[in-house]
């Protein structure tokens, strides 16, 4: 099922501070079909390809069994009936995009919907422009690092990927008519593949025969293959790469740039949570023949969708903050807040880059923030504060100039 987002701002109440506690309801509408006679169903993974997935996480109706699909569609309607109406409804943290279980695992199923409405309406913005020319570059990045689909932590669920690449999948494939081919790393090539990786081109070829029935010949515009630019055809007009990563003595990137090479620049190339960065030989020495070209190659794709949760060094909890980009806008850091007496939270907007922020520009907008919002020492005069966050203001400017 597909969703549409409309956001509305409504007063709940004030906190122990007196303020008015204004949030934002975000209504994900479904959308209609697109095609007479024919449901607009995501796919669902078989109870075989289910098994796989660690348990403990929340379940996706685009990647479950069919059985456990349609109990998620009757939950779902039970909770509209609810409501009294035919939408779902999510609550935004004051005027920030988040919802209030951004860090949470697992994420309750319309908030995770709310997210992959965001990359889809981006992805989508941004190949439009591609394909009708209004924009050169065909090479786009798209990075969603919630919990679940961090495969640094042990919560990583690979049904949520699988959930946002066959909404991104239904969106040019229904809606625009194109035709998408999914491309994963090959396992025989390099010898296996890491976990986080392993298995999503089989999963999703399951998920495509279970729901070939309800697409119709639509699905026929829904190919699979190898990262490689052999896998490349004619008619073949958006390709979507799912997580390549680069692994020990085995890096995927050469294959990626195979790609490249081979498609005209006219068609996209999505790559999904890609992890491209240089990694070391089996004996341990960073590969230095062609690794120029290879970083040209990183920084060359277009970020259309970018969001990942800040935290503490060396730590996953408490969330800091977030960096966030929805084409076409900028690159967004914001700060997150939480009052320890009444766990009111709020995120602040505190910075705005053209290109993504560094590490030191993260730090310096964070530790501005954290001066300005902090109290004043008793027995000091509100100007001393002041003066002192405008010097800090000034040094944070010219810093970044």
């Amino acid at each position: 099922m597909a969703f549409v987002g409309v956001c509305t701002s409504v007063s709940v109440g004030r906190s122990r501070g007196g303020r008015v506690d204004r949030r934002r309801r975000c209504v994900l509408k479904a959308a209609s079909p697109v095609s007479e006679g024919k449901d607009q169903k995501a796919p669902a993974v078989s109870e075989k390809n289910a098994e796989d997935v660690p348990e403990g996480n929340a379940p996706n109706a685009h990647a479950v069994s069919e059985r456990n699909a349609e109990n998620d569609v009757e939950e779902l309607a039970e909770e509209v009936a609810a409501e009294g109406n035919q939408d779902v409804t999510v609550e935004l943290v004051g005027d920030s995009p988040f919802t209030r279980n951004l860090n949470v695992s697992p994420m309750p199923r319309s908030e995770r919907q709310h997210y992959i409405n965001e990359v889809t309406n981006a992805v989508a913005a941004r190949v439009d422009d591609v394909l009708s020319g209004r924009v050169e570059n065909n090479l786009i990045s798209v990075t969603m690092l919630l919990p679940e689909l961090n495969t640094s932590l042990d919560i990583y669920d690979r049904r949520f990927l699988l959930s946002l690449a066959w909404e991104i999948v239904i969106e040019l494939v229904k809606a625009r008519g194109l035709t998408v081919k999914v491309m994963t790393q090959c396992p025989t090539k390099f010898g296996g593949l890491p976990l986080s990786v392993a298995g999503l081109r089989r999963h999703f070829e399951g998920d495509r025969e279970l729901s070939r029935e309800s697409w119709g010949e639509a699905m026929d515009r829904v190919r699979t293959g190898d990262i490689d630019a052999v896998a490349v055809a004619e008619d073949d007009d958006v390709f979507l790469v799912l997580a390549p990563t680069n692994i020990v003595s085995a890096p995927v990137i050469e294959d990626c740039i195979g790609l490249a090479k081979k498609v005209d620049g006219k068609r996209p190339i999505i790559t999904l949570n890609a992890r491209l960065d240089e990694v070391p030989s089996h004996s341990g020495v960073m590969q230095v023949q062609g690794r120029k070209e290879r970083l040209e190659f990183v920084k060359s794709f277009y970020v259309a969708s970018y969001l990942r949760c800040l935290y503490p060094i060396g730590r996953n909890f408490p969330l800091v903050g977030a960096i966030r980009r929805h084409y076409p806008g900028k690159f967004e850091v914001w700060f997150h807040k939480q009052t320890e007496k009444d766990g009111d939270e709020d995120f602040r907007l505190i910075g705005e880059f053209d290109d993504m922020p560094t590490s030191g520009e993260i730090g310096d907008a964070i530790k501005v923030e954290r001066f300005r919002s902090s109290p004043a020492p008793e027995g000091l005069p509100a100007s001393f504060s002041l003066g002192i966050m405008a010097a800090m203001a000034v040094v944070f400017w010219l810093i970044n100039r």
